[in-house]
């Protein structure tokens, strides 16, 4: 029964998406590119998984009672994302979209007058994210990419710095979401803010101080977010659709960051040992036990066999083939199915807990995501005890109370959808395109990835409306509000 759920809403979703691109002749929007990413993501591989290369991963495959309630689970998401596609496309939403972006609707102002407020937002926003970003690398123990300069001897000291500079940096847990909001979404709607406008002074200081703190972490994908910003929002503005050059250009050139991230660590070694300045042993901090944490059979530094290994540009293809390949096609689906495997049968449901954010920003929570990512990845020689396994919305939902969490998962994705589509209405102002540019893709790309709670509040994607409407909002200052005809655009 679940293989027949399984297939069945897949090919309902397959042919609403194919549906949904022709009718909006392949513009971007939630529509197209949330349940795109979500079969890519997740059902394909599901598919593919026992004719890929084993990975030392579940070496039995995806199977028995996890594997039924994964594919019913699927099966649920497929049908909400149909659902959503239907609805999105309905003259109702389109009525009532019009409606929204009449109702903050203002008289005419000189256009000097606008530039004006939008600059202040700009310079504003500007202000703020360079002084938080400031801030995070002073209050860094070792900033990660700093490794890169100084040389290290043990390959996991980068890893070991991340987590210390991330997860375990020493601030309150809403500090260290700030920090994250910044970095992964003020700072790709500025820099897609300035290009829009085509203010060339502030788009070189945000777009060189950003890009160097977004990977200042070696983390991958906020590099990838920040460069690819800039070209959703002028393909939106335009409505380029998403085969156009435009899109597969900047998708190209924002591969650029991840890879670059993946492979400084070689670079680094490399030019160490040519200089002769490689650090020893006793050089490189030692690993730090208070940002493990410790289970049974998992506690101790993990072994490493071998030193840092130097750049060799023979592994590019290896690398790319492990970023778009593993990272991207295999991961995602893997720890989902992990996490069905995990809830219930090692640990009981989670009853709600891990969407309260009072005990999330608690003192002493224990993340899921590294209860189930010791579980699957504890014993390989490259595992830090701080390791997360970070399912997709339907695990985290499966994890809190069964099919009825993938129910509210779903529910609480579409409403978010819903909203992010009627800020699409605004495209004609810039900073709401901003907005709705680097965080559309954001939004198709987590809900694979990530559960409900870190898709919507981690991330920092409630922030998006909440900028939107206090930009709105500004707008109307002083001023009463007029009736006005919006035009909708071709295939909305």
């Amino acid at each position: 029964m679940s293989d027949i759920l399984f297939w069945g809403s897949l090919l309902l979703l397959s042919a609403s998406t194919i549906w949904t691109i022709w009718r909006t002749r392949g513009l971007i929007s939630s529509a197209v590119l949330v349940p795109l990413a979500w079969i890519v993501l997740i059902p394909i591989p599901i598919i593919l998984r026992p004719y890929s290369a084993p990975t030392g991963l579940f070496p039995g495959g995806f199977g028995g009672g996890p594997k039924d309630t994964m594919y019913v689970s699927v099966a649920l998401a497929n049908i909400a994302f149909a659902g959503f596609q239907w609805c999105v496309l309905t003259r109702q939403f389109s009525v009532l979209r019009t409606r929204v972006v009449g109702f903050f609707a203002v008289r005419e102002r000189p256009q000097n007058n606008s530039d004006r407020l939008l600059r202040r937002w700009i310079l504003g926003l500007a202000i703020v994210a360079i002084a938080l970003a400031v801030i995070h690398l002073a209050l860094m123990p070792r900033v990660p990419a700093w490794d890169l300069v100084t040389g290290f001897s043990d390959p996991l000291q980068p890893n070991y710095d991340r987590e210390a500079a991330d997860k375990f940096l020493p601030v309150p847990t809403l500090v260290r979401y700030v920090f994250g909001w910044n970095q992964g979404i003020l700072f790709p709607i500025l820099f897609a803010t300035a290009v829009l406008t085509r203010w060339r002074s502030v788009a070189i200081v945000v777009g060189i101080f950003g890009f160097i703190y977004v990977t200042s972490t070696l983390e991958k994908f906020p590099s990838l977010l920040f460069i690819i910003g800039p070209f959703i929002a002028v393909a939106v503005r335009d409505n380029r659709p998403i085969w156009s050059r435009l899109v597969i250009g900047g998708l190209a050139l924002s591969l650029l960051g991840p890879l670059a991230v993946n492979q400084a660590p070689g670079i680094s070694t490399s030019i160490h040992e040519a200089l002769h300045n490689v650090p020893s042993a006793s050089a490189t901090p030692a690993y730090d036990p208070s940002i493990t944490t410790p289970v049974p059979g998992c506690q101790g530094t993990p072994t490493v066999a071998g030193a840092a290994a130097p750049f060799d540009s023979r592994n590019l293809p290896a690398s790319i083939k492990d970023i778009i390949l593993r990272r991207i096609g295999l991961v995602p689906a893997e720890v989902t199915y992990g996490w069905f495997a995990y809830f219930p049968a090692q640990q009981g449901f989670l009853n709600g807990s891990g969407w309260e954010p009072w005990k999330v920003l608690g003192s002493g929570y224990r993340n899921p995501a590294n209860l189930v990512g010791l579980w699957m990845y504890c014993g390989h020689t490259v595992t830090l005890p701080t390791v997360s396994a970070y399912g997709s919305f339907i695990a985290d939902g499966w994890a809190e109370f069964g099919y009825v969490g993938v129910l509210v998962a779903c529910l609480g994705l579409m409403l978010f959808g819903f909203a992010l589509e009627l800020i699409r209405g605004f495209v004609a102002k810039p900073f709401c395109l901003a907005c709705y540019g680097p965080s559309v893709l954001l939004f198709a790309t987590l809900p694979p990835r990530a559960g409900i709670l870190a898709t919507l509040a981690s991330s920092g994607l409630w922030l998006v409306p909440v900028l939107c409407l206090l930009f709105l909002a500004s707008q109307n200052l002083g001023r009463t509000r007029r009736p006005v005809a919006v035009l909708e655009s071709a295939g909305s």
